[in-house]
């Protein structure tokens, strides 16, 4: 008993010690073990009651959860909450264990586990203990509310200042010296400060002008010593800005002014708007074109002064009107609704009209407009009615002075037509005569009389040419003529009339064209030619011992058979000045003025080269610079056919190209040739600086491209030099000038290499490919002779020559199928040295071959395996089925193909043999004289 009751005044000096510390409802946890360990209890808990229910708040230990007794227990104690008459504490027994339940008075439970029972007094004197226990918690309770209702409170504080920080309106507190208590971020927008610590404690004389400082002064005042609001005052509080301002007194709880909340609004936007809109509507006030404007459902709404005038009503009673009480039209049952759904469909109306206005007493004609607007949902029609008196005189005036100038301009073109003739009639005589007399025996001087005779009536004839296409382009007369036809003939003719001139000025005349363009195009040659002729002319007109190039590159077009074509003429002549360009494309004026005397011309020919260029669908462009040259450039699409692969992939047995040019760009432009069927290029000025090099010791050239104008055909050691440091087979092609003399360099290269090649300047991609061609044939032969002369001997000599033809009016007739132009000519060459006799067909696609395969006799088909649309494998099927003798024709595959698939694939396609790329000369041979016994004797 003694020791029990010891143990209870533990207990009361642990709940003294909680009551002490009250600011920890943790120390409970801490001290119900501690209580639990006094009285050898080897349970205890706290239960709290709520409105669902029991809630389990601490429990030791923890582990009695697991335990068999544990169901049994919740079940005492759920028995024991659900009758509150029971007397405290409550009693039970389990499995040998003694439980009391407390009640905890407006809390809850304590429940005590024992081995044994506790002393009957005693067990009544713990109700005690357990009451100061629930005044313990009470208070724990309610401080712990206290320290909640505190942090909600900091979280409100905090969440209304970010409201406050974040408003887009200026907020800030005084206190009742007008010392800054708090500034939101606009606020220290205004101020011209950063942080909130730099504006508090502060007064408005710190941050503003004594201009601005007054009336604000003044307001605080009011609102401090007062204690008046005063609301939505507007001020200028900064130079430029204005504001709403608003200043509310703040009161403690005695009604004490102790500072006050201002608020500032700033308004110097809606002020401008505001202005700007006063503008506007004074401008339409005092408009001469007359406004008006009704809703959706014709009631007027608005009418400026000059419509007022017009319509006979004041401005301030145009609400009392419809429209339909102006426009008879609108009186019609639904017209007006009918108007605004046309209106609403986005389509603005004009109306051509008369108008009177009724305080003038004047008529005249208008043009209205009328259109559909939404503004805030609600829907309008603005009608703006314009006096276009002075427009319709100036039409009239207008087109009296059209049709003057059209008369004026057809008679200048009758005239012109006529003159032309007039002019054209005797000069023909003066230039054919002249040149009749000048194949008659004359002396030089003679001859030089009638050479200047029959020059000058030519540029006679080209001014006269270039004045009638002038009159013409000009009255809209000129048609462009667009046909089929060669860009290759086009580029090709405009070289050869421009080869003399360049040479007479001694400048390089080059071709730079795209490798790969479409041969075909649609366009008007005629123009075309002009256009670049008169460019090149001028190029090289202004250009002395230098270099004029023609560049066209071109691109496809998506989504059509077209291409556009870009054409540059570079010189690297005289150019032309900044201010001398914007005189380029005047009619009758050249650049400068002195250029007309020294280089001649009219002016003319630029002007109509870029009309014509302009009827094509571009504009000529010009980039130049003084003593730098200049270029000349236009884009223009043209449809364009593009019937067959326009280049190799590469060209057979020639991979390395040694190039010799003194020109730099003349280099560049082979180079890209060659780069297009890869082919390897390696360039050098000159032989001597090609000799002079570092050169590696396993580099060979099948192919030495070399010009006239080099210095190494006078010099025959440096020669031998150098054809001793090629390989043998090694082919040389001359560049050459067309009107030059070049017959003692091709006598020098003839004696040191087996073959020399002519290519003329400026030289065409498909020129450079065929020369690629003749090497390639030259290395074939040799290669081709070498591995049959057994057979053949030790050159390529016609087949069956010592055999009898069958029937001897008959030629062998041979089908070749092949869609790249350098691989056919070098087939139909190989063929023709072999068979001089045979008739060669070539076709560059299926249909081609097909329609010789339907028309006559064919001895032997030779058919390129990888042909565009329909291959050589598809082609062979159709063959194979028609009903004609060429059915049964021996067809021998041309593949690049060398694997066992590939050449199977052509047998089972019906072929009856194939010859692998490239061609060796012994294979043709044994499929020729396989093929075409039956053809001879």
């Amino acid at each position: 008993m003694v020791e029990e009751r010891l143990h209870t005044n533990i207990l009361l000096q642990l709940i003294y010690s909680i009551d002490a510390h009250s600011q920890s409802a943790e120390l409970l946890h801490k001290s119900l073990p501690v209580f639990m360990k006094k009285l050898n209890c080897f349970l205890a808990a706290v239960y709290k009651i709520e409105a669902d229910g029991l809630r389990e708040m601490v429990i030791y230990p923890k582990s009695v959860r697991q335990q068999a007794i544990w169901a049994e227990l919740q079940g005492f104690l759920e028995s024991y909450h659900q009758n509150p008459d029971l007397i405290s504490p409550g009693e039970t027994e389990i499995d040998g264990k003694v439980f009391y339940l407390y009640k905890i008075e407006q809390y809850g439970y304590l429940l005590l586990g024992k081995k044994t029972y506790l002393d009957y007094s005693f067990k009544y004197e713990l109700r005690h203990v357990v009451d100061m226990l629930a005044r313990t918690i009470r208070q724990i309770l309610r401080e712990v509310e206290l320290r909640e209702t505190q942090q909600k409170l900091r979280e409100k504080t905090r969440l209304l200042r970010t409201v406050v920080d974040n408003l887009p309106v200026s907020v800030y507190t005084k206190d009742m010296h007008g010392r800054k208590t708090l500034a939101n971020k606009k606020e220290l927008e205004i101020l011209g400060v950063e942080t909130e610590e730099l504006a508090l404690g502060r007064q408005d004389s710190e941050f503003y002008d004594e201009r601005f400082l007054q009336p604000a002064s003044m307001m605080d005042s009011i609102v401090l010593e007062e204690g008046i609001p005063i609301m939505d005052e507007e001020l200028e509080y900064k130079p430029g800005r204005f504001g709403i301002i608003s200043k509310l007194p703040m009161m403690n709880e005695r009604g004490e002014v102790i500072g006050l909340l201002g608020i500032t609004i700033d308004n110097t936007e809606s002020r401008l708007r505001e202005q700007e809109l006063s503008l506007l509507k004074n401008l339409i006030n005092d408009s001469s074109d007359a406004v008006q404007v009704a809703d959706e459902a014709g009631r007027m709404i608005y009418v400026n002064t000059e419509a007022s005038q017009r319509l006979g009503i004041s401005t301030g009673e145009v609400q009392k009107y419809h429209v339909k009480d102006f426009e008879p039209l609108f009186r019609n049952e639904g017209a007006w609704q009918q108007h605004i759904e046309e209106l609403k469909k986005g389509r603005p109306l004009t109306i051509y009209s008369q108008n009177s206005n009724l305080v003038t007493k004047r008529t005249f004609p208008v043009e209205v407009s009328v259109k559909y607007v939404t503004i805030a949902g609600n829907g309008y029609v603005v009608a703006i009615s314009r006096d276009i008196t002075e427009r319709r005189n100036y039409e009239l005036q207008l087109q009296e002075a059209k049709q003057k100038a059209e008369a004026a301009n057809q008679a200048k073109s009758l005239f012109l037509a006529n003159m032309s003739h007039e002019i054209r009639t005797p000069l023909n005589a003066v230039i054919g005569f002249s040149q009749l007399l000048d194949d008659t025996d004359l002396d030089d001087e003679q001859h030089e009389y009638v050479s200047n005779v029959i020059s000058s009536s030519r540029n006679l004839l080209g001014i006269i040419n270039d004045v009638l296409d002038f009159s013409k382009i000009e009255a809209g007369k000129l048609e462009l003529d667009p046909v089929q036809t060669s860009l290759r003939a086009i580029v090709t003719e405009v070289m050869d009339i421009l080869a003399y001139q360049a040479q007479q000025s001694s400048n390089t005349l080059l071709l730079n064209l795209q490798p790969g363009l479409p041969a075909t195009i649609i366009a008007d040659s005629l123009r075309l030619k002009q256009v670049l002729i008169n460019l090149l002319g001028n190029a090289n007109k202004f250009t002395h011992r230098g270099t004029v190039e023609l560049r066209i590159d071109g691109e496809p077009v998506k989504g059509s058979n077209r291409w556009r074509y870009s054409f540059f003429v570079h010189d690297n002549g005289i150019g032309i000045s900044k201010e001398n360009q914007k005189k380029l494309f005047r009619a009758f004026t050249q650049a400068d003025n002195s250029t007309t005397r020294k280089f001649g011309g009219t002016g003319l020919g630029l002007i109509i080269s870029n009309m014509l260029i302009q009827k094509m669908g571009g504009s000529i462009q010009l980039i130049s610079e003084p003593d730098q040259g200049s270029t000349f450039f236009f884009h223009v699409e043209f449809e364009a056919e593009l019937q067959k692969s326009p280049l190799p992939a590469s060209i057979p047995g020639i991979s390395d190209v040694l190039l010799l040019m003194k020109n730099e760009s003349e280099r560049a432009i082979m180079e890209r040739i060659l780069s297009s069927v890869q082919v390897k290029a390696r360039g050098f000025d000159s032989v001597g600086s090609f000799m002079k090099s570092e050169l590696p010791e396993n580099e060979t050239w099948q192919m030495v491209f070399l010009g006239t104008e080099d210095q190494v055909y006078g010099n025959r050691k440096e020669l031998d030099a150098f054809s001793t440091v090629l390989p043998e087979s090694t082919v040389v092609c001359l560049i050459v000038n067309p009107l030059s003399d070049f017959v003692k360099a091709d006598r020098a290269l003839r004696d040191r290499f087996p073959l020399v090649l002519k290519l003329n300047r400026p030289f065409h991609p498909d020129t450079v490919l065929e020369k690629l061609g003749h090497a390639y044939l030259q290395h074939s032969e040799k290669s081709g002779t070498e591995s049959a002369k057994a057979e053949n001997g030790a050159k390529m000599r016609p087949l069956f020559s010592s055999f009898k033809r069958r029937i001897s009016e008959r030629h062998p007739v041979i089908l070749i199928v092949e869609d790249v132009e350098l691989n056919m000519m070098l087939v139909t060459t190989l063929i023709s040295k072999l068979l001089p006799e045979a008739k060669l067909l070539k076709a560059y696609n299926a249909d081609e071959a097909l329609g010789y395969a339907q028309a006559g006799l064919i001895d032997l088909i030779l058919m390129d395996v990888h042909l565009p649309g329909a291959d050589g494998v598809e082609i062979t099927g159709q063959i194979r089925r028609l009903n004609h003798t060429n059915a049964n024709t021996p067809i021998v595959a041309l593949t690049a193909g060398i694997v066992k698939e590939e050449q199977q694939r052509c047998l089972n396609a019906g072929m009856n043999d194939y010859i692998t790329k490239p061609i060796k000369t012994p294979e043709l041979i044994r499929v020729l004289k396989s093929y075409l016994k039956k053809v001879y004797m």
